[in-house]
């Protein structure tokens, strides 16, 4: 068996260390800090995908952005639907506070029937679909804009503008979907999993998730 380099053995060292500082950090540091720290690692994912792309593949790809908000979107639709004031709107299934204030007097106060695309959150009152769109929506984003890009040998600039624009383009199409989105303002006072008893998002996180969810107008 071929022995680890000393250098092999310092690099493993310290992502050991890493890995448990994270896990014990929660018993030690406050509310403020542990947000601190959340965010931290949350645009420390986005900073690495940078780097995958850019740095190692030498594509420069602009709209990271995208799927990286539409994953906390739809993680944020989820636990937006199991907030208290979701669950305070006189109907028998929580119904985002937003979408009543901006329906037409004498709407159903209902998910199936409040605008045009409130059907839409109907899923996200089960909170593994949340997670699921989460990790499926960017994926297949992602891969049908690579198999376009890569299939027509689109490179160089080509691949910053298109990533890009299409940053530029959902921003606009939930920005101006007020009604269903909440547009500029984002998600916010956002629940949490009760349904999930082996897993929870601390209080101190729940801004990372709505700031990560605001991600996607920028």
């Amino acid at each position: 068996m071929k022995r680890l380099s000393s250098k092999s053995l310092i690099d493993i060292a310290f992502y050991a260390i890493f890995i448990i500082a994270i896990l014990v950090a929660p018993r030690f540091l406050e509310e403020f800090g542990l947000n601190r720290l959340a965010k931290f690692l949350v645009y420390g994912i986005l900073g690495i995908a940078v780097a995958l792309s850019w740095g190692y593949a030498g594509i420069l790809n602009l709209g990271q952005g995208l799927f990286f908000g539409l994953g906390a979107y739809m993680i944020a639709m989820s636990l937006k639907l199991s907030s208290a004031t979701s669950l305070q709107q006189g109907s028998d299934k929580p119904v985002p506070d937003f979408m009543l204030w901006n329906a037409e007097p004498g709407s159903k106060t209902d998910l199936c029937c409040l605008n045009a695309g409130s059907f839409l959150w109907i899923p996200f009152q089960h909170q593994w679909f949340g997670i699921l769109m989460g990790i499926v929506l960017p994926t297949l984003i992602a891969l049908v804009v690579g198999l376009v890009i890569f299939r027509k040998k689109i490179a160089g600039v080509f691949i910053s503008v298109i990533t890009l624009s299409l940053v530029l383009l959902v921003r606009l199409l939930i920005i101006d979907a007020q009604p269903i989105t909440n547009g500029w303002n984002g998600l916010t006072d956002l629940g949490h999993w009760p349904s999930v008893p082996w897993f929870s998002i601390h209080s101190a996180l729940r801004p990372t998730i709505w700031s990560a969810s605001r991600s996607r107008s920028y």
